[in-house]
């Protein structure tokens, strides 16, 4: 399954690659994109096969996910956001699953997912009232579902823990508020909810999600018994790797065509050994990304089919790691940059593009370096208290 959802990548490449100008002019992916998508099977990936999903291991999802960004960044995000979507809601109870898939899961459901409890609620029969708003809500405009983040309070108005909220897009409204430097194709407005019903049955608390016990009840699914703490933040990655990858091959295809360096007297870049050492070193950066993410993939995979959970430590270490891979794509986007010179941000050359796209998506707030350092140096020198409720 993974060579022919590599293969299926690789031949929507080209439509990605078209339409990416248009995507970051008009702030959504165009319908011939998401068409393009839909065939590649890129919205089943995180769906149970017993609905018509793909149900791919994390490996598998991180090399399929890198690779559309060889086509568009943004078209990435949607293949992260919106499997993401489905992850959750795979979580949920039955019912809620049929809400979602019962017409017809060839294609993929559509769910944009924040998770930020930016939002108010009361109590209803049989559910919740909600109101509030949620930003960079990722793929809004082509979804049919929204999976949100509300706080959950005791008596006297503390906040005891966090519950995601699974909503039809029918029930919000969307604040166009997208206007930003990259990213633009993924159309990530805000949400609004007012005085919206959502059955408690699509309610689901994070703190139980954390701690490996969501609300549904099988058990033989293993990619939904995931460490969620760390597969939170491993989905988000894979749009960022690929597009260091991307940018990568990019540079290494002009310099191939014997560029100048300005002001020196060598007429063909390659021939300097500025030039030699900087691409070997971004190469390397990539690569100690790719296998860092493709590693804890695989050790999140292994510990879920075994039935076991990530102890506190190792989910430190994930986190500290992911980190870490991040890291290496910005420190590898620079060499990159400075290769191909100020010519980077010509508004004709596409790593102008990619260089705005990876600023913004390396910054997503799961991608926090800094706090997952905190967090991993916390968890080695033994300090129980920490800042984040996602571990």
């Amino acid at each position: 399954m993974r060579e022919e959802l590599l293969a299926a990548v690789e031949a929507i490449v080209p439509i990605l690659q078209a339409n990416a100008d248009r995507a970051d002019r008009d702030r959504r992916l165009p319908d011939e994109t998401i068409a393009a998508l839909e065939r590649a099977g890129i919205f089943r990936l995180l769906i149970p096969r017993r609905l018509g999903g793909l149900e791919v291991d994390l490996v598998t999802f991180v090399d399929v996910v890198a690779a559309l960004s060889r086509g568009c960044g943004s078209s990435a995000w949607y293949g992260f956001i919106m499997n993401g979507g489905n992850w959750l809601v795979s979580m949920l109870p039955d019912q809620a699953q049929r809400d979602v898939w019962g017409d017809d899961p060839r294609l993929g459901a559509k769910i944009c997912a924040i998770l930020e409890p930016s939002a108010t609620t009361r109590p209803a029969d049989g559910g919740i009232i909600l109101n509030g708003s949620w930003a960079y809500a990722s793929g809004c405009h082509h979804s049919k579902w929204a999976m949100l983040g509300f706080p959950v309070l005791d008596e006297s108005g503390r906040i005891i823990d966090e519950s995601g909220a699974l909503v039809p897009m029918s029930d919000l409204t969307i604040k166009d508020t997208w206007h930003v430097a990259g990213m633009r194709g993924t159309g990530s407005d805000t949400l609004v909810a007012s005085d919206v019903f959502v059955p408690a049955y699509r309610t689901m608390r994070m703190s139980a999600v954390m701690h490996d016990d969501p609300p549904s009840q099988h058990f033989d699914e293993t990619i939904y018994r995931l460490s969620v703490p760390a597969t939170l933040i491993l989905l988000v990655i894979p749009p960022v790797l690929g597009m260091a990858q991307a940018a990568l091959e990019l540079t290494l295809e002009r310099l191939g065509r014997g560029r100048k360096i300005s002001y020196t007297f060598y007429s063909d870049s390659r021939r300097a050994p500025t030039t030699q050492l900087q691409i070997a070193q971004a190469s390397m950066l990539i690569e100690s990304a790719f296998l860092h993410t493709r590693f804890w993939a695989g050790e999140i995979d292994s510990a879920a089919r075994r039935g076991e959970a990530l102890d506190f430590m190792r989910r430190c270490r994930v986190r500290m790691n992911l980190a870490h891979a991040i890291r290496c794509c910005r420190e590898a986007m620079g060499l990159l940059l400075n290769l191909q010179g100020a010519g980077s941000f010509a508004q004709s050359n596409v790593m102008q593009r990619l260089w705005r796209d990876f600023e913004v998506s390396s910054r997503h707030g799961l991608l926090n370096a800094e706090i997952s350092q905190e967090v991993y140096g916390k968890a080695l020198l033994g300090i129980e208290e920490q800042m984040t409720p996602i571990l």
